[in-house]
């Protein structure tokens, strides 16, 4: 069977994201039982690739660009300015073939790539669009945020892809949706296309420490906490506002409760426009983090206090699998599974957040232990196999 990926973006490249990750992880994975294209538009700096790309998979990036036809210009803007016609015939080529292949449509705003083949085509092949987030819902909380112009524009985009979503989902074969909770929510919206819904959710990559070892090998007797500090970890793409705002309400709100009971706590952040923080009391911010690999292995706990979104969250999965202590909201943990959100601590209200680093700071020995099952549970139920079985079970 050959899969073909259509992506929105260059999944090995330099500037990492958590969409771009989630991407890259479904592709390695899939590629250790079948042959793989990977045709991806991104910006002209990363057309190359910025990590090792597998052996079975044969990765072609292209230029991202805007379409010239006006008439596409009413679609989402994310949409019409990821096109390039040159995919899009190489793709049409492929597809003309004998053989029966899968295409994986990585995200709504990767559809007009795929509509741009003929529909005489598409049809004799297998198509599943993979979704990110409902971006109708998405665009909506963002519009929540802001009270400036910028309010307006995701309001906007958001009756954009509500059109473009009730338009394009008909049209695949299977959609794989990043959380159960979205499987509920596009079924209320579109009960037309309940049958063609699938829980896939992020890949959990299992981290190592800097000795080699996975943290399950560590016994308690070796647990990583300095009583010298309490360092506790945020990170994420801080030009992103709802990022933003989640990392405020907690800053402005419970940090300075932290620091009046644990004198040596630290805050360390990592992610582009970091500095947004810097002026805050034993706050320490690190800006775009090439190894973050490094830069988690040196804390004590993670945070996630989002407060609006949709969506798994990457960074969340990531988070347990480096098996640190995690403190989140609901919304940071919606779409898991119910086991794996008993074994974070999870709070919507400042004080209780708060309190929660505190509680694990003077059990931590405890605290580590729960991460360590947290962490096993997702290499089990958030792994590798679990997608390549979603493809195994097509029936072409």
């Amino acid at each position: 069977m050959k899969i073909n990926f259509i992506s929105l973006v260059n999944p090995y490249r330099k500037i990492v994201t958590g969409g771009s990750e989630d991407i890259r992880r479904r592709i390695a994975a899939v590629a250790r039982e079948y042959d793989v294209d990977v045709l991806a538009v991104d910006n002209i700096s990363e057309q190359t690739p910025h990590r090792k790309v597998p052996p079975k998979i044969n990765l072609t990036i292209y230029p991202r660009k805007t379409i010239l036809n006006p008439a596409k210009w009413l679609m989402p803007i994310p949409v019409f300015t990821r096109y390039n016609a040159s995919l899009i015939k190489e793709l049409k080529e492929r597809l003309e073939t004998d053989e029966k292949q899968v295409n994986v449509i990585e995200g709504l705003q990767s559809c007009l790539l795929w509509l741009g083949i003929p529909h005489r085509v598409r049809a004799q092949h297998y198509s599943i669009l993979r979704l990110h987030n409902i971006e109708s819902n998405y665009h909506k909380a963002l519009a929540n945020t802001v009270m400036d112009f910028t309010r307006y524009i995701h309001l906007l985009t958001s009756w954009q892809y509500k059109w473009f979503e009730a338009k394009v989902f008909p049209l695949f074969d299977e959609i794989h949706v990043i959380s159960r909770q979205e499987i509920e929510v596009l079924t209320d919206l579109y009960p037309q296309i309940a049958n063609k819904l699938r829980w896939v959710p992020p890949l959990v990559d299992i981290k190592e420490q800097k000795d080699g070892r996975n943290n399950m090998a560590i016994t308690d007797k070796e647990l990583p906490i300095n009583r010298q500090n309490y360092k506790i970890g945020y990170f994420g793409d801080l030009n992103i506002a709802l990022n933003v705002e989640g990392l405020k309400w907690f800053l402005n709100s419970g940090w300075l409760t932290i620091c009046k009971a644990v004198k040596y706590a630290e805050l360390h952040i990592a992610g582009h426009n970091s500095e947004l923080f810097k002026g805050y009391e034993h706050v320490y911010t690190h800006g775009f983090v090439e190894d973050l690999d490094e830069f988690i292995n040196g804390l004590d706990v993670l945070i996630v206090p989002i407060q609006n979104g949709a969506g798994v969250k990457i960074k969340v999965i990531d988070s347990i699998a480096w098996g640190k202590p995690l403190v989140t909201t609901s919304v940071g943990i919606e779409g898991t599974d119910d086991q794996l959100q008993r074994l974070v601590w999870i709070n919507d209200e400042i004080n209780d957040f708060s309190n929660s680093l505190l509680r694990i700071h003077d059990n931590y020995r405890e605290a580590w232990k729960q991460a360590q099952r947290a962490k096993e549970w997702i290499s089990t139920c958030y792994d590798a196999e679990s997608c390549i079985n979603k493809f195994a079970a097509l029936t072409l």
